[in-house]
């Protein structure tokens, strides 16, 4: 067996995520400047590259940044939180919920499940100025709960650890309801999209971005002060069915199923998301479909085989 021991530098990795925000966020503000003096419709290829690096966009390489960041910080908690539960210390559903948390947080991120509350909530609220984005008006009694059910637990732990965590929860709040406030407020005075609420929304979501890396680092800079070691161990699949030689690694009908099952949602997720993207540039429908499909069977085949 093969042993494998990596260092991981937090601060290093820090550097490196803040570094690919900023170029995000730059290309972003050009982007929109850019469109702003060519008036490119939606049809062009230029106005769809730009939306691909669009902040302010749902579903975009920024917004994908974003929730990667959050899938990584939940998994870093579901370590710790499996951690304190063999040690069977206090707060461990407390971690627990925070890696829960942070994939609800990367799910709402990547599929934009926050938004689907606006337009139902201004309508029945009348919401407008800096509620006009009215899933706000839900947030922020859900923020005031999670701090008063979360203020014992920070305490507990070391002061290091502690402020740099609230600084950092301060950091991505401040950006995803005070500033997005701010910004929805633009929205309602300027009756859409401009300039200045693109540049609003950059800030928004840079502070989303650097609240969620320093939340990363100062995990992973517990479990080195923790020294927590994770090991997996191998275990032997026994195949209830015998298959040639030439067949590739092979698999129990459990495990078969579950792979098969999770390649179809993927690709109907995939083909959404893609035909809605790849469509707006004419290449039509079905020719997508097809090229989607071909290139997912075969990236999976790929996969497979390694």
């Amino acid at each position: 067996m093969t042993t494998l021991k990596m260092t991981i530098q937090p601060q290093k990795i820090a550097f490196s995520l803040v570094t690919i925000s900023l170029i995000l966020a730059g290309l972003s503000i050009i982007g929109r400047l850019f469109l702003e003096e060519t008036s490119s419709d939606e049809t062009s290829l230029i106005y769809n590259l730009v939306q691909l690096v669009n902040v302010n966009r749902e579903g975009g390489l920024p917004a994908w940044f974003s929730a990667v960041l959050l899938l990584a910080c939940s998994a870093i908690l579901g370590v710790i939180a499996a951690a304190k539960q063999a040690a069977q210390a206090r707060f461990t559903r407390h971690w627990i919920g925070l890696a829960i948390i942070f994939i609800y947080l990367a799910t709402d991120e990547a599929a934009a499940i926050h938004e689907t509350l606006t337009k139902p909530l201004q309508t029945a609220l009348n919401a407008s100025y800096y509620f006009h984005f009215a899933w706000i008006i839900v947030a922020i009694p859900l923020v005031l709960i999670f701090a008063g059910v979360y203020l014992p637990f920070l305490l507990h732990l070391p002061k290091w650890i502690r402020y740099r965590m609230a600084f950092a929860g301060g950091l991505y709040v401040g950006g995803a309801i005070l500033v997005e406030a701010i910004s929805a407020n633009r929205w309602y005075l300027d009756g859409g999209s401009t300039v200045m609420y693109s540049i609003l929304g950059t800030i928004e979501e840079l502070m989303e971005m650097w609240g969620t890396i320093l939340f990363l680092n100062t995990l992973l800079a517990y479990i080195s002060q923790l020294q927590i070691e994770v090991e997996l161990q191998p275990q032997p699949i026994k195949a209830t069915t015998q298959y040639p030689d030439s067949f590739l690694p092979i698999l129990t009908p459990h495990w078969a199923g579950l792979v098969l099952f999770s390649s179809g949602i993927n690709l109907i997720l995939i083909q959404w998301v893609l035909v809605r993207e790849l469509t707006t540039l004419l290449l039509g429908t079905e020719l997508v479909i097809l090229l989607v499909s071909v290139a997912y069977f075969l990236g999976l085949s790929a996969g497979y085989w390694l």
